[in-house]
């Protein structure tokens, strides 16, 4: 289940517009604000490919007007260039095109005032023809 967007977290910001897939524009969703110390912490993906797993990355430095950065065919709107921090997850999707992660926020005072931005990237072997058989969703930032 994807939470309804329009419902503002705490220290979550969505931008960009994604790179559509064969069923549309994926929307990447937070399941809770990234407060430090909150286990139940996650992040959501509808219109995913059905029983697939996308890549999941979550950098510490933002490229705000997107590029092509990876050479796959979508945007990316994370700098993996200048990123000093760059975190890497599997990200499985299910019968119905949905996928979820925890990803628990630690305790760690350390982590007071950062922030970082995530994105999913899916590969759409076989499953239609879009353009280029890649999708991401607009990313999303905490």
């Amino acid at each position: 289940m994807i939470p309804n967007a329009s419902v503002p977290l705490f220290g979550v910001t969505y931008f960009g517009t994604g790179t559509p897939g064969c069923t549309g524009v994926n929307h990447l969703t937070a399941t809770q604000s990234p407060i430090i110390g909150n286990p139940f912490f996650g992040l959501q993906c509808d219109n995913a490919p059905v029983n697939n797993v996308g890549f999941l990355f979550i950098t510490d430095v933002i490229n705000y007007s997107g590029s092509d950065t990876l050479g796959l065919g979508v945007v990316s709107y994370l700098d993996f260039i200048q990123s000093t921090q760059i975190l890497a997850f599997y990200m499985p999707s299910g019968p119905n095109g949905t996928a979820a992660i925890s990803i628990p926020v630690p305790n760690s005072p350390y982590l007071a005032g950062s922030q970082f931005s995530a994105q999913v990237f899916w590969y759409w072997a076989g499953q239609c023809a879009p353009p280029l058989p890649t999708s991401a969703p607009r990313p999303r930032s905490s």
